[in-house]
């Protein structure tokens, strides 16, 4: 709040390579960090609440058959955390919803805008 930076701090190990790497803010201040990896796994990481502890690392899987990237994370308006990916080399992006008691589901394919 005072606009500080504090000294650098490790999460640990996310379970392997990372390839991307998204962060978001959910609807109660708390940050939520999503990696990809070389194996097309995606995991997560949490504060419990603004400022506050950190959760350890949850393996959300593999999504796709195929290779997975660029992750983004938005807040929805609910506060609920939305985690998208996008696939090389295919149309559209996959998503996912955590949901009240903190799991991820997967949620509908968005589909690739029609070229102009």
């Amino acid at each position: 709040a005072a606009g500080d930076w504090s000294d650098w701090a490790s999460l640990g190990n996310a379970g392997g390579p990372v390839t991307g790497i998204a962060v978001a803010q959910d609807g109660g201040g708390a940050l939520h960090v999503c990696v990809t990896h070389k194996n097309n796994t995606v995991t997560h990481r949490y504060q419990e609440d603004q400022g506050g502890s950190w959760m350890g690392w949850t393996n959300l899987g593999a999504p796709d058959a195929g290779a997975i990237a660029d992750p983004a994370i938005i807040c929805d308006s609910e506060g609920y955390v939305n985690l998208l990916l996008t696939r090389p080399g295919k149309d559209g992006m996959i998503t996912f919803r955590q949901i009240a008691d903190g799991r991820f589901v997967k949620g509908p394919a968005i589909p690739a805008l029609p070229p102009h």
